[in-house]
């Protein structure tokens, strides 16, 4: 797997994968436009597939980050991930027994009503690579400036 990439699953089995290829506005600086990240996204689950492209903010990214590290220390029951562009949405939460489990919506258009419904189970180490891999995605792609800026 490429240093920047989000792996959230297992790559032989289901997983959504989430490819940064840049900021959406590279010379920007302010936070509102600056943050956003074109992306190619697939979607592994069962005997389906998907691919679609998706703008995500780094800020998203990050607030995404901080909810999976709280799932794998066990001071949060799960971790969602909802870019405000739309197209996207996934949680992973843990159940009482302590199994992990993915489940989302892949939109091809944040408008349209054709979609890919998705759940798939994970282990321990996928959940602790997520949080490498989004650590790494943010280094790459910092988040710019601050809510007030």
């Amino acid at each position: 797997m490429a240093s920047t990439e989000i792996l959230i699953g297992m790559a032989d089995a289901g997983h959504v994968l989430i490819r940064p290829v840049g900021r959406r506005h590279p010379g920007l600086f302010d936070h509102q436009d600056a943050n956003w990240i074109e992306c190619d996204v697939g979607v592994a689950a069962g005997a389906f597939r998907g691919a679609l492209q998706v703008d995500v903010r780094a800020d998203d990214l990050s607030a995404f980050l901080d909810d999976v590290a709280a799932l794998e220390d066990g001071t949060n029951g799960a971790a969602n991930f909802t870019p405000a562009e739309g197209s996207l949405a996934l949680a992973v939460a843990r159940d009482a027994a302590g199994r992990l489990r993915v489940t989302g919506d892949a939109v091809d258009t944040a408008d349209a009503d054709n979609r890919l419904r998705f759940a798939f189970d994970i282990d321990e180490p996928s959940l602790r690579e997520t949080r490498a891999s989004l650590e790494r995605v943010l280094a790459a792609y910092p988040v710019v400036g601050t809510t007030g800026a």
